[in-house]
């Protein structure tokens, strides 16, 4: 596919990025670039919607982060999927790659209920790269600034409210594993973005009738709260995220109470994750308390959680 705008977003790199966005829009008029004081992820995505919006005549956008790429059949595949499928969003898995990805053949478009796609793949659906998206699904939507994991505050908002999806079950797009990277320099506000992330999916699929979602998205919770002190409970003094371990095993204690007193706890949450977390720390046996009281209970129960 040759027919695109490519709209390349300079959030203030301090090396030469800039000037080499610059003589791309030179060199191809489908290049459009925007420079703007470094804001972080979510405003350079934000700025790379509005510019579409005002000014693309295509009906689509897709994400590319700065260190992926993707094969040159990406767009044309997803294209097809949604276009013959008649879908508002088209996704594909990433290959996650420390060096030049492979061609890989390029399979059938499966169409699914978003709810299905959270469950089967809940790593892909909840990023922003690797889709392509009918443009108005984001006339209102956008990235929250100053948050970290910005993509799980908003993708599944997008996703469920185009209906449906189309799967390309083909690594096209190139995920780029950096040791350096922000996903693995954990701090204490990637930590607590993270389950703040978390508690709004889970408001939003109760409210929305979900409980599948509900129930996947709460074990993802709890995996990430155990892992999270499992590694505070192996360190000694400061933890490297800005706090001690102490103020961050409270911290955190205080989340899983609120979790629990939000009844957040449903019944699918598998008994292997409960009494792992419950072996970690002591004020985990709320965890069991909660089981027992809503094992019985039938999902659409968990309506009232705000």
């Amino acid at each position: 596919m040759r027919s695109f705008d490519l709209i390349l977003v300079d959030d203030g790199s301090p090396d030469r990025c800039g000037a080499i966005c610059d003589a791309y829009a030179v060199s191809d008029n489908r290049c459009h670039v925007i420079h703007q004081k470094n804001q972080g992820l979510s405003s350079a995505r934000n700025s790379g919607i509005d510019w579409a919006l005002k000014n693309s005549a295509s009906e689509w956008l897709f994400f590319v982060d700065s260190d992926d790429w993707i094969d040159e059949r990406t767009l044309e595949v997803l294209y097809r999927a949604v276009t013959t499928r008649n879908v508002q969003i088209a996704a594909i898995p990433p290959q996650y790659v420390e060096a030049q990805g492979r061609r890989s053949d390029v399979t059938e478009a499966l169409v699914m209920p978003p709810e299905d796609f959270w469950c089967r793949d809940w790593m892909t659906a909840t990023a922003a790269w690797g889709k392509l998206y009918r443009k108005g699904l984001f006339s209102e939507k956008r990235f929250p600034e100053g948050r970290m994991y910005e993509d799980e505050f908003t993708t599944y908002k997008v996703l469920f409210a185009a209906g449906a999806v189309a799967i390309v079950d083909s690594p096209l797009y190139f995920y780029f594993m950096r040791p350096d990277s922000i996903s693995h320099n954990v701090t204490a506000s990637m930590i607590f973005d993270k389950l703040d992330a978390f508690l709004q999916q889970m408001r939003f699929f109760s409210r929305n009738g979900k409980p599948r979602a509900y129930a996947a998205t709460a074990e993802h919770y709890i995996s990430f709260l155990s892992r999270a002190v499992i590694r505070l409970r192996k360190k000694r003094g400061r933890t490297g995220c800005g706090a001690s371990r102490g103020e961050m095993l409270r911290r955190l204690k205080t989340r899983f109470e609120v979790f629990s007193r939000r009844r957040c706890l449903g019944p699918l949450v598998p008994q292997t994750i409960r009494l792992r977390l419950q072996a970690l720390y002591p004020w985990t046996y709320v965890l069991r308390w909660k089981w027992y009281k809503f094992r019985n209970r039938k999902v659409s129960c968990l309506a009232g959680a705000h």
